[in-house]
Formats: C-alpha cells, sequence, structure tokens
C-alpha cells in the first residue's frame, strides 16, 4: 500500500481518486500544512503545486536520491502556463477531467518509478557504506603491518593491534584467544579491546565439536577458515552468548583463526555493532591481516627461541653445569680483562681461592649423588 499525497481542489476529482486507490492510504493537507512525514507520490492541481512549491521541493530534497514523482493534474488551458513556471517540478501531467484507466495507469507508473529509484537509493547507500567499510579497513590493515614489523614482544604486538582494531575508525571490541589441548580443547583469551571485559568474564569457549565450540571463534579455529555472524540476534549457533552480546552492542562478529606452519594457534576476533557488517571484501582484508600477524607471532617466536638458546649456550659455556658458577673459562677471561684494566689504569687486582675441605668423605661415604647434591645445594631425592 503507497502514501499517497492528494492536493485536489476540484471535489469531483478526489471522490474518483477515493474509488480507484482504495488499496492505498490518501493523504491531505492538516490544519492547512502538509502532514510531516514520507509519502510515495503527489497529486496536484495546478493552484497547489504552485503553493505548496517549497514545502514539496523540501520532502523531495530530503529523500533524494530517491524520488517522489509528482502527478500534476491541469485543465488543457493550462499546460502552457504549467509547464514554462513549474519546469522540473512533476513528472507526469494528466488533463482534468479525470477518467478512470488513465489515471490508473499514470498512478501506477508514478508508483513504479518512485520503488525503482528507492531501490536505487538503497543501492548506492550500500555501496557508500560498503566504500566507507573498505576505507576504514585498509586504513586498519596498514597500520597493524606496521606494528607486525617493529613489535618487539607478542604482548606489544597484541595489545597495540587490538589497539588499531578498537581505535577510533575500527571496531566494537576485539580480542585474541589462543587454542588449548586440554580435554574441553578450550581457548584461552589473552588480550582483549574494546571497553567490554564483562562480555568474556563468563563467557566458555571451545574449539571442540560441542555447544561452545559452535560460535564462529571455535569454529574458525577448528575449520581453519574465517568465520562470520552477520546478526547475533538471530544466528541460532550464538544462542550461548547472544545476550551478553546484546547488553555490549555486538551485533556482528568476525572470527579468523591464526596459523602458524598450517596449524591453528589462536584466533582473532572482531565484532561490529551494525549487523552484517562485514563484507566480502573487509573479510578478505581482515583475512590477509591474520595471516600477517600470525607470521610476526612465528617471528617473535622464532627470535625468542634464538636467544633462549643464544643464553644457554653462552651458560654452558662459562657456568658449571653443576654448581651454576663461573667456570675455568669464564674465570680465564676475567683474569685477561682484569689484568688489562690494572695495567691501564696501574691499579692492583687480586684473586681469593676457596677450597672446600673434606669434600672427598662426602662422595666416598655418602655417594657421589649426594655429592652433587651437596656442590649444587639441591635436596637429594629420598631413597
Amino acid at each position: 500500500m503507497a502514501q499517497i499525497l492528494v492536493l485536489l481542489g476540484h471535489s469531483g476529482n478526489k471522490r474518483l481518486l477515493s474509488q480507484i486507490l482504495e488499496n492505498h492510504e490518501l493523504l491531505g493537507p492538516q490544519n492547512g500544512l502538509i502532514p510531516d512525514r514520507n509519502f510515495d507520490m503527489v497529486i496536484a492541481d495546478l493552484g497547489a503545486l504552485v503553493k505548496w512549491r517549497d514545502t514539496l521541493a523540501a520532502h523531495r530534497e530530503a529523500q533524494a536520491p530517491a524520488l517522489i514523482p509528482v502527478l500534476l493534474v491541469v485543465r488543457e488551458s493550462q499546460l502552457s502556463r504549467a509547464r514554462s513556471t513549474l519546469d522540473g517540478q512533476f513528472e507526469d501531467v494528466v488533463v482534468s477531467p479525470l477518467r478512470a484507466p488513465e489515471l490508473i495507469a499514470r498512478i501506477a507508473n508514478m508508483l513504479r518509478l518512485r520503488q525503482s529509484t528507492v531501490e536505487l537509493s538503497q543501492r548506492a547507500n550500500e555501496s557508500e557504506s560498503a566504500l566507507e567499510n573498505m576505507d576504514r579497513a585498509f586504513r586498519i590493515f596498514s597500520a597493524c603491518n606496521e606494528l607486525v614489523i617493529r613489535a618487539k614482544t607478542e604482548t606489544e604486538l597484541l595489545d597495540e593491534m587490538l589497539g588499531q582494531l578498537v581505535g577510533d575508525h575500527g571496531y566494537r571490541f576485539a580480542w585474541f584467544g589462543i587454542a588449548q589441548h586440554d580435554e574441553q580443547k578450550s581457548v584461552e583469551v589473552i588480550a582483549h579491546c574494546g571497553g567490554a571485559a564483562e562480555y568474556l568474564e563468563n563467557m566458555q569457549l571451545s574449539w571442540g565439536d560441542n555447544a561452545q565450540g559452535q560460535g564462529p571463534a571455535g569454529s574458525a579455529i577448528r575449520r581453519c577458515q574465517p568465520e562470520v555472524s552477520q546478526n547475533l540476534h538471530t544466528d541460532p549457533l550464538f544462542d550461548p552468548w547472544r545476550g551478553s552480546a546484546a547488553q555490549h552492542g555486538m551485533n556482528s562478529v568476525l572470527a579468523l583463526p591464526l596459523l602458524i606452519s598450517e596449524n591453528t594457534v589462536g584466533v582473532l576476533a572482531l565484532y561490529s555493532e551494525k549487523p552484517n557488517a562485514f563484507g566480502e571484501s573487509e573479510i578478505e582484508l581482515m583475512w590477509r591481516l591474520a595471516k600477517n600477524i600470525a607470521l610476526g607471532l612465528s617471528a617473535l617466536r622464532s627470535h625468542q627461541a634464538l636467544d633462549a638458546e643464544k643464553e644457554r649456550a653462552e651458560e654452558r659455556a662459562y657456568r658449571d653445569a653443576l654448581t651454576k658458577l663461573p667456570n675455568r673459562q669464564w674465570v680465564l677471561e676475567e683474569l685477561g680483562s682484569l689484568e688489562a684494566k690494572s695495567e691501564r689504569e696501574q691499579a692492583h687486582a687480586a684473586v681469593l681461592f676457596i677450597d672446600l675441605d673434606g669434600f672427598k668423605r662426602v662422595n666416598d661415604g655418602l655417594g657421589h649423588e649426594a655429592g652433587d647434591c651437596f656442590a649444587g645445594h639441591r635436596k637429594m631425592a629420598p631413597c
């Protein structure tokens, strides 16, 4: 049913419209004013269109690019004047007295025109929104990739990454989770951002094939691919977390697995306050970002492993394996440095030598294991 604004002075024409448009809602001026509401088309005579010219123009402009078509009703003698004074302010004209078949056809054409422009306007708005989302996503993608390059620790990478994702141009809420290999196949949240920490407090997450594992995060880990829920209020698989998400203004979510050496080690979850927020292009872009984050994590872990191995190698080279005290090699190098410093600064140096008397009796009497425990300040395991 369409809403049609009727601005006609001729009573016969108004009666005819009431008869042929009984399935539509007919509107008219109220207290000398055009109703402040949306309507789908206007049927007006010349006098009314001149009188309400500015008001109708404002209504039409407010709904642009969707069109509110105007069907002008004039006497044949008024046609020339109407076209010269109201050019561009009406889409079609019909000559009075009105004839039902012609009027029905003209109105049907006007309503089809209206519907076409509404659909075009909606598509344009959707395209504009998609472009805005992609622009935001590209800016986030660029900033986050820079973080991947310069981050020195996992904590720095994850915390600053979430700050970018939930910044002024980002998402409503975001968190990183690690896939645990326990009996429940639980997901441990290790970092989050967005002011909705309460959302995570009682959140039981799993990547197993169970009720808690059917949401986007669990499915993304299990299937090694992005998972999206475009409407958290209607998605049956999101039922365990629906109420809490609604309380925190979350309406859609994108979950992205973090893959290291083809194994899913965790997940990045991005929440939007809008339903249907994640278009295909944005999902693809964020999927690329998740892969880059995983590469960054892998590189950081490799560096950490190398640093740890370097420390262990240095300890093996300069520390006694049993007592962890500096060994002969360390002493010789330190003595060399100390001797050079003494000569350079014309200073004296001294070496203190400590010997443990009677240590052989511990080994001979209690065994070498007891001697090792004694030397290493460790408790001996009970027999």
